[in-house]
């Protein structure tokens, strides 16, 4: 809830700005909104990957393949891609800075939160993943895929719309964008 109430400040604020970016170094604008959307693309695939993985077994197995192989938080890292990418199409750096920020303070308690929960449900077996796959970041050489896995199909389907949420934010961002550039939303700040 913490994180949905800073996105709508956030928006808020970027429906009364744009960057100056565009008049200074159009160029800059161009490709944080590229690399945006291929953050948000890595973050959809991301979180669908590592949704049907975990989707409707989250509490009962410990699950230590394909993207848990590789982090022990994937749709959290996913996730911070998707944020990022989101900012990136705003075009302004000060809103990646507020985003890597307010991501970390919030994620961080939680994913110390949840290893605590999973300790104490899946014991030694928690704690030697822990030693072997890394809190966040992926580490890619770690990738290991079971031949087959099941898909709680329910489970999955509502994951998908909060995947799909990601994809809707980002044409938000470009809407609001549009709308300044042709007058209709006024412009009271310029930031980078």
């Amino acid at each position: 809830m913490f994180l949905r109430l800073v996105a709508v400040a956030c928006f808020t604020v970027y429906s009364i700005s744009l960057t100056h970016w565009e008049d200074a170094v159009p160029f800059v604008e161009d490709t944080l909104m590229l690399l945006g959307w291929a953050l948000i693309g890595l973050c959809v695939m991301g979180r669908v990957w590592a949704g049907s993985h975990i989707c409707g077994f989250k509490e009962s197995a410990l699950l230590t393949d394909g993207p848990y192989s590789i982090s022990r938080n994937p749709l959290y890292f996913f996730s911070f891609l998707g944020g990022l990418g989101i900012t990136f199409i705003m075009g302004s750096l000060l809103f990646s800075f507020l985003f890597i920020v307010f991501f970390f303070s919030y994620y961080w308690p939680v994913i110390r939160f949840e290893e605590k929960k999973l300790i104490k449900r899946h014991g030694a077996d928690y704690e030697r993943y822990c030693e072997e796959v890394p809190r966040f970041w992926p580490k890619p050489s770690l990738y290991n895929e079971a031949p087959t896995h099941v898909i709680s199909s329910s489970a999955f389907l509502k994951h998908l719309g909060d995947v799909f949420g990601f994809i809707v934010a980002g044409g938000i961002v470009e809407f609001i964008k549009e709308m300044h550039i042709i007058g209709v939303l006024p412009t009271f700040l310029k930031l980078f």
